[in-house]
């Protein structure tokens, strides 16, 4: 997935300072300081292995679509291969455009733990910009304990991003972003170490030397101006042009700025680790109902799903559809409070009718964006009884206005070829539940 979806809403959301305090709410929160990095308890496991020279060590990357492109994670890992010459070091690519911490964390045994990691970096802060609070760290806590739960000698480092936009707000108010403060408190909680991309980001905004939305080309072997202190290229003017759609970081230039930031993080995570060399005690959860146990169902396994088309999208595990065409429809069992589905949205997509316990609901597998394909979540069922619960997913056909859902971007789009949006099927891959006792 090539894009995120940023509006002014969730830009707004991302920086509105204790936006949902109420006495006693759980979504109120206290804005933090920006700040580059706290290393706090470090990465000791991961650094004494790097130091050892180990070999067939991995670094998982959890995060969405700005984390999935060429730029700051395979740099990042080919600074660690050169800082630890000796030691063998490879990544888990775990990144997916356009999904937050509710999807990683259905997802993380599968695309992480399953690849047995020696460090996690974790990146949700700009996907994250507009959930709840309360859901952000039931989300992260539930990722934090997943992976400890496997290894508690596993090293997590959370990392911060930032869109057009957040960096006056950074430069207005001197503080993080909603669910980067939020993240925070858990990497108080479990001495987690954090490293901020968007500071030196908002500090050259503020002196004008970087342009955040830009598609002025750079200018081949121009250097920045050594005051800038940074590889990052630079165009014609002599500015940074951070990324030409304004979320998306150029390789050659926001990604090289978020890379630095790692660099200049790295000695005093280094010092922490040294410190915070004890075996790891994981402490009780903040939350009784942070996300620590995810059942998966796969669909195109289920034996009544069979004789149905299969859609393959990209590599991942989850990206393999199964295509339902109008009238088709399967049915399968779950023991848990909560259901979650992915599926696809995209130019084809119809209505789902989707059954939980006898009752029926409808939901357009279609939304404004709708004029290219993306995965996506769908909750089935929240706050359920602990039992059995039947579901029945079928694909109404039912016909819709999907031009009247568009943005106008996206009209336009739709508006080059209508016949494109004529279809109306229902693509599911996977259901996540919190227990794992699928029938």
């Amino acid at each position: 997935m090539k894009k995120t979806f940023l509006n002014l809403t969730l830009l707004l959301a991302a920086f509105a300072p204790c936006a949902f305090a109420q006495n006693g709410d759980e979504n109120a929160y206290e804005p933090r300081d920006m700040a580059e990095c706290h290393p706090r308890g470090g990465i000791p496991n991961f650094l004494k292995k790097c130091e050892r020279g180990d070999q067939g060590l991995k670094i998982a990357y959890l995060g969405g679509s700005i984390t999935a492109q060429h730029g700051w994670r395979p740099q990042s890992l080919q600074l660690f291969r050169k800082l630890f010459p000796k030691a063998q070091i490879d990544e888990i690519h775990a990144a997916i455009g356009g999904t937050g911490s509710d999807f990683g964390v259905c997802r993380l045994k599968k695309d992480v733990l399953e690849g047995n990691p020696d460090l996690v970096f974790i990146e949700f802060a700009v996907n994250d910009g507009g959930r709840a609070p309360v859901e952000i760290r039931k989300n992260i806590e539930g990722i934090i304990r997943q992976i400890w739960a496997q290894d508690k000698n596993t090293d997590i480092c959370f990392v911060y991003t930032l869109t057009n936009g957040m960096e006056k707000q950074i430069i207005n108010t001197g503080k993080m972003t909603r669910a980067a403060s939020v993240m925070e408190e858990l990497a108080d909680y479990y001495s987690i170490p954090s490293i901020n991309f968007g500071k030196r980001v908002a500090e050259l905004a503020g002196e004008g030397k970087i342009d955040m939305k830009s598609s002025e080309p750079v200018v081949k072997g121009k250097a920045a101006d050594p005051s800038m202190n940074t590889r990052a290229a630079v165009d014609k003017n002599g500015k940074i042009p951070f990324a030409k759609d304004g979320v998306h970081p150029d390789a050659a230039t926001g990604h090289v700025l978020y890379t630095e930031a790692i660099e200049r993080s790295l000695p005093a995570i280094f010092a922490a680790s040294k410190e915070n060399s004890k075996p790891r005690s994981v402490p009780p959860a903040k939350r009784a109902d942070c996300i620590e146990k995810v059942g998966t169902i796969m669909i195109d396994e289920l034996p009544q799903t069979k004789g149905f088309a299969r859609a393959p999208f990209g590599n991942s595990a989850w990206g393999r559809f199964v295509k339902l065409a109008p009238g088709q429809e399967f049915e399968f069992k779950f023991k848990g409070a909560r259901a979650i589905a992915c599926v696809r949205f995209g130019t084809d997509g119809g209505i789902m009718e989707l059954t939980l316990d006898g009752k029926t609901t409808e939901v357009k597998c279609f939304d404004r964006h709708c004029s290219w394909n993306r995965r996506t979540i769908i909750v089935l069922g929240d706050n359920l009884e602990d039992k059995v619960h039947t579901v029945k997913i079928r694909a109404s056909g039912k016909k819709f206005d999907k031009r009247s859902i568009l943005t106008d971007e996206h009209k336009a789009k739709y508006d080059l070829d209508p016949s494109k949006f004529d279809d109306n099927y229902v693509y599911i891959s996977a259901v996540f539940f919190l227990e794992n006792q699928a029938k």
